[in-house]
């Protein structure tokens, strides 16, 4: 296996973590909350008029309560949102830097012929990339639960 052979499984392995998380040029689109406007009844009195404007008032508390939720989903799923796309952009970063450390510290030599101090470096430089990677995976997972805790706190 030649030096480059080894780098290109790394990279392999980086790009399967880079995959894992949504291209970060993608944007969300939200859809807002469409509050309808129920007039009010014909006035008069009576104990019709009087549960309509009950209805109507109990309609608007819990419109104004779905709308809390509405935002407190919304703030949450943004939250998550971007904490995906830096990890890819992260990930990204971190699999570029692999390739091209590799490549730098040992361009394409036959692993059998390398010296070993190039091949100890080659491997500290490739484990520390790999492990850069689980901690962006860990990270990332952190915020979503963060974001999943802040949510149930909500609803």
């Amino acid at each position: 296996m030649s030096a480059d052979g080894y780098v290109s499984q790394i990279e392999r392995v980086l790009s399967s973590a880079v995959s894992i998380f949504p291209d970060p040029s993608n944007s969300v689109e939200w859809v807002g909350f469409a509050r309808p406007t129920i007039e009010a009844g014909p006035g008069g009195g009576g104990r019709l008029a009087e549960a309509l404007d009950q209805s109507h008032a109990e309609y608007a508390r819990m419109t104004a309560e779905a709308e809390v939720v509405h935002a407190a989903i919304r703030d949450a799923a943004q939250s998550a949102a971007d904490s995906a796309r830096q990890a890819a952009q992260d990930m990204s970063g971190i699999r570029d830097a692999a390739h091209s450390q590799g490549s730098a510290i040992m361009p394409s030599e036959d692993l059998a012929n390398a010296e070993p101090h190039d091949l100890k470096l080659l491997v500290e430089t490739m484990d520390s990339k790999l492990e850069a990677a689980q901690n962006v995976i860990a990270s990332t997972r952190d915020q979503f639960e963060q974001a999943a805790a802040r949510l149930r706190a909500r609803l």
